[in-house]
């Protein structure tokens, strides 16, 4: 087994790690994979073969196979590396190119994300605005409904209302009161100067 390549402080070691095959076995598997458009098991592969044994092709098809995965930000930091590491390598040209593109690339997708998360915004404002609607329409039907059942009531005849009998009620307590009196008033004797006989 080749000696382990240590890793750069800040990059964090590949899944797989330590792994039990040579770097050259970690390319086929990763070229297998590549040919059959499973980008980033390629990728996989190529970071354990980069760990172990840090060559230019590798560092530079990990970039590619990270591209053709539509990773773009990791495409971006392994094109990176990989022109940091290796500045005169004859790919470092092709590797800046895709960096420009991924930018881009990243950016578009940036802007698409924001536009689709404006757009769910806007469409649950639009839903809480009809849901307002509906339930001001509903209060205002439930209104006018209070409403018709009032005009319905005081449009009744006099006879049906309620204040009708009470009146009624109370004229004829007033009514039977005068009667009272004045026949208490007619069958009383008059007295004019002097006394009633009262009779038992």
């Amino acid at each position: 087994m080749p000696p382990l390549v240590a890793l750069a402080a800040e990059e964090p070691l590949p899944a797989g790690w330590p792994p039990s095959i040579t770097p050259t076995e970690l390319a086929t598997r990763s070229t297998e994979f590549f040919q059959l458009k499973q980008y980033l098991e390629s990728a996989d592969q190529l970071e354990l073969a980069f760990a172990i044994d840090p060559q230019p092709l590798f560092a530079f098809n990990l970039a590619q196979a990270y591209r053709l995965a539509d990773q773009p930000h990791k495409a971006i930091a392994r094109y990176q590396r990989f022109i940091r590491l290796f500045p005169s390598n004859r790919f470092v040209p092709e590797a800046k190119g895709y960096i420009a593109d991924m930018r881009v690339l990243a950016a578009e997708r940036a802007r698409t994300e924001m536009a689709q998360k404006l757009l769910e915004a806007e469409q649950i404002r639009a839903r809480q605005e009809a849901e307002l609607l509906q339930f001001r329409a509903q209060r205002a039907e439930e209104e006018k409904r209070i409403l018709t059942e009032q005009l319905r009531k005081s449009n009744r005849p006099v006879y049906k209302r309620a204040y009708f009998w009470a009146l009624i009620g109370s004229a004829a307590a007033v009514a039977g009161v005068a009667i009272g009196v004045g026949t208490y008033f007619a069958t009383t004797p008059k007295v004019e100067g002097g006394i009633v006989d009262i009779r038992f």
